[in-house]
C-alpha cells in the first residue's frame, strides 16, 4: 500500500512523498485524497477490517463525490485529475500510470461476460481516459 500511495503522490508531485507531504496533498487536492481513501479502504479489507474499509469508502463518497469500488484493482500511479462524477465498479480493473477525468463511469453490462468470466472493463498501462467516458461491459482498453 505504501508504495502505491508514493507512487500516486509521484505522479501529482515532486519530492519526497513524507507523511505530512501526502496528507497536505490529501487535504488540497479530491482526486489524490480519493485514490488514498480507496488504498487505505482496500488495505483494511484485505485484513477483514471490514467496518473500517466501509468507513473508508463511505468518506471517499461524500469527502470527494465518486465512488469507487474497494472490490476494484487499480494499479499503481493512479491520477484523478478532476473528481466529480466518477464510478468505478467492483471487478474493473485498472492497471498501472492511469488517469481519468471527471463523469468517468467504468461497470457492467447487465451480466453480459466474455470468454474469460470478466463481466467489467480491463484497463491496461498508461491509458487516459477523457471526460464523460461511460466503458461498460467486458471490454479492454490499452
Amino acid at each position: 500500500m505504501r508504495a502505491d500511495i508514493r507512487t500516486d503522490y509521484g505522479r501529482i508531485r515532486n519530492g519526497v512523498p513524507s507523511l505530512l507531504n501526502i496528507c497536505h496533498e490529501a487535504v488540497r487536492n479530491a482526486g489524490f485524497r480519493a485514490v488514498l481513501l480507496y488504498r487505505i479502504g482496500r488495505w483494511c479489507r484485505a485484513r477483514k477490517l471490514r467496518l473500517f474499509a466501509l468507513i473508508c469508502e463511505r468518506m471517499m463518497h461524500h469527502l470527494c463525490h465518486c465512488w469507487i469500488s474497494l472490490a476494484a484493482e487499480i494499479g499503481p500511479g493512479f491520477l484523478i485529475a478532476h473528481v466529480g462524477g466518477i464510478v468505478i465498479g467492483g471487478s474493473t480493473k485498472i492497471g498501472a500510470n492511469c488517469d481519468i477525468r471527471q463523469n468517468v463511469t467504468f461497470g457492467g453490462n447487465f451480466n453480459k461476460t466474455d470468454r474469460n468470466g470478466r463481466d467489467q472493463p480491463l484497463v491496461e498501462d498508461s491509458v487516459s481516459v477523457g471526460a464523460g467516458a461511460v466503458i461498460v461491459g467486458p471490454v479492454l482498453l490499452g
